[in-house]
């Protein structure tokens, strides 16, 4: 570091000292001295002068976020308007909420600040108290809420809103078209792509949306279109919005859809500032019609301060480099110091994906290098390729396993932190499948989208746990239990569990059949499968997409066998024909997960291709335990 960037550095953190001693905090000296000049230059950018804060994965964008926004908070003097930070999963917000919390205190997020998902600061101060007057709903009782209906919705009311398009009834839902940006119908359902191109077509449609809305219903998708016609038509709710928020900081950019962009154009029209922060590169919701370069055309727009974070403080250089090379990244990103693990970067190639055992050998190779296999992941693009190697998953388990394995774990092992996690996961998922059809946030125990609070539901599985003491251990009458017979005891346990259970629960009489035996088990002793099962840790196996944002200690990325997979195949990761940009972006994402060990699985490789893979700084073997070795 030159001098001048040494004093460029003592003058910034100068500045946010003087912001602890006016918050009075624990935040102190030495948890900010390990920031960079970029981390530094970017919380001291100035507030009024819209910014871009190009973030490369592992960089601590999350915590410069939180303490950027405490900087600026510990500032702020209007009592009437103030800063909306905004993300896109709760998990994210949370994760702000914690860093802000930690650094300024619970009274720094007071009114009239927000700190929350986009969907929810967008329903809670734009559309619901104003949707009513594009929509046309009367309400009830004074009450003009609109009520969100989910785009895979089934519900029997919905058949009532149909158009007749060339002699059929075509329903509306569950994902029929929605209204894009400037207005124009856009679908996700490739069946409706051609009915929306006939002009005859399309009027009967919107006017069955319009009839839809008038009932008081919407999609997530109509709401950000009625949420950006309000903005644009009602000039007094869009000055009253800018005014109530003339700062917004909007963390993971990349995620930003083309109706979001729009509704803040029409608030930076009305003289409100935005500061993105994001990688463009894990932009990976093309489903959802979301396209990076709309995103940077509105930061150009804008005219943003560029900034940047180059500094990966997650993944070595080795796997830094080979996500450069995926992504074709022109900037130099400095990777995170010493290699636990050398080669840090593999190429595993199988005969047959099938019979490959990946699970099996993956958490072998983690037990001999002392990872902890809950931050381990096998990754694939598609779920048909995910089918091939979850059956062969010994984390895999119906609900009545999951929840005696979690008894087990919480009573039957150490009792120390991370069995008390393996349980109220294993229970969160026996939970989830039976009440919630399996639907939850898998990074928060499989919390319920009913529920608010992610600790919330961890309080309710602890104590669900602590109520099922009487099912542990396995036995009755001091005799060991089969599954048949505990199974019948668990039923009878969740039959008066079942009306504790948050909003949004399917009936009991729905679920009581499902609480059997597993298959073929029904004689076997509970104890001889469980305790068998309880010293082999589960690894994850799941889609790209699910571990978007985390931060893991070793990861599989499976190629799929065949082009077929659309984005799944390793040679759509390295087309560089135009239109293949997502397919790229899924392996940058995949890839940079990881903190210590990269490997990219593929079916036995030609010559040419093996290449292609080793280009990137893969080391190709075929025998995993005899090449990599740990460093210490």
């Amino acid at each position: 570091m030159s001098e001048v960037e040494i004093k460029k550095r003592g003058k910034l953190l100068a500045k946010l000292s003087n912001c602890i001693l006016r918050l009075g905090s624990s935040w102190n000296c030495s948890e900010i001295a390990r920031l960079t000049i970029e981390q530094l230059t970017f919380i001291n950018h100035r507030l009024s002068i819209p910014s871009y804060l190009v973030a490369c994965p592992g960089s601590g964008k999350t915590e410069v976020v939180g303490i950027k926004t405490v900087y600026e908070l510990s500032k702020w003097a209007d009592q009437h308007s103030g800063i909306a930070v905004l993300t896109f999963t709760r998990s994210a917000a949370d994760a702000i909420n914690q860093r802000i919390i930690g650094y300024g205190g619970a009274l720094v997020l007071r009114h009239p600040h927000f700190v929350g998902t986009f969907d929810s600061w967008l329903h809670g101060y734009i559309f619901q108290p104003f949707g009513y007057r594009f929509t046309k709903y009367d309400g009830s009782l004074g009450d003009r809420r609109i009520r969100i209906i989910d785009d895979d919705s089934n519900a029997g009311f919905l058949h009532s809103f149909t158009a007749l398009v060339a002699g059929n009834h075509v329903p509306v839902l569950p994902t029929s078209f929605f209204f894009g940006a400037q207005g124009n119908p856009q679908t996700i359902n490739s069946a409706m792509e051609s009915l929306i191109m006939d002009p005859n077509n399309l009027v009967a449609l919107k006017c069955c949306k319009k009839r839809f809305w008038k009932a008081g219903f919407a999609t997530y998708q109509d709401a950000e279109f009625i949420s950006c016609r309000i903005l644009d038509a009602c000039e007094d709710i869009s000055l009253r919005i800018a005014k109530r928020f003339p700062v917004i900081i909007i963390d993971e950019c990349q995620d930003l859809s083309p109706a979001q962009l729009m509704l803040l154009e029409c608030l930076v029209a009305k003289g409100v500032t935005v500061h993105m922060v994001g990688d463009l590169d894990q932009s990976i919701y093309e489903f959802r019609k979301v396209d990076p370069t709309l995103i940077t055309k509105f930061g150009d727009q804008c005219k943003m301060h560029r900034r940047m974070l180059s500094s990966n403080f997650r993944s070595n250089q080795s796997i830094v480099d080979v996500c450069s090379k995926i992504i074709r990244r022109d900037v130099a990103v400095r990777g995170n110091g010493t290699a636990r693990v050398v080669p840090s970067s593999v190429l595993y190639e199988y005969d047959n994906l099938e019979s490959a055992d990946l699970p099996g050998k993956f958490r072998q190779l983690i037990d001999t290098l002392r990872f902890d296999p809950g931050q381990c992941a096998i990754l694939a693009r598609g779920k048909s390729t995910l089918s091939k190697i979850t059956p062969q998953n010994e984390g895999k388990g119906s609900p009545v396993e999951l929840f005696a394995s979690a008894l087990n774990s919480f009573y039957g092992l150490s009792g120390k932190t991370d069995d008390m996690k393996d349980a109220l996961e294993q229970a969160g998922r026996a939970i989830s499948y039976l009440a919630f059809l399996g639907k939850g946030n898998h990074q928060w125990y499989r919390c319920p989208e009913t529920v608010d609070s992610a600790i919330a539901w961890r309080r309710y599985l602890w104590f669900v746990l602590q109520r099922a003491r009487g099912l542990y251990p396995f036995e009755e009458n001091g005799n060991s239990c089969t599954w048949s017979t505990w199974a019948s005891k668990l039923k009878g346990f969740l039959a008066q569990e079942w009306p504790t259970l948050p909003s949004g629960a399917i009936s009991w009489t729905e679920v009581q059949g499902r609480i059997k035996a597993p298959s073929g088990s029904a004689c076997k002793l509970v104890c001889d499968t469980v305790y068998q099962r309880s010293s082999l840790a589960r690894i994850r196996v799941t889609t790209i997409h699910e571990a978007k944002g985390e931060t893991l200690d070793a990861v599989v990325l499976v190629s799929s066998p065949d082009k077929r997979s659309k984005g799944g195949h390793f040679e759509h990761w390295l087309d560089p024909s135009p239109g293949n940009e997502e397919h790229r972006r899924f392996a940058y994402v995949a890839c940079s997960r990881p903190r210590h060990l990269l490997i990219v699985a593929t079916k036995r490789l030609s010559a040419t291709q093996r290449a292609s893979l080793t280009d990137l700084g893969l080391v190709a073997t075929a025998d995993l335990s005899a090449i990599i070795t740990t460093t210490g």
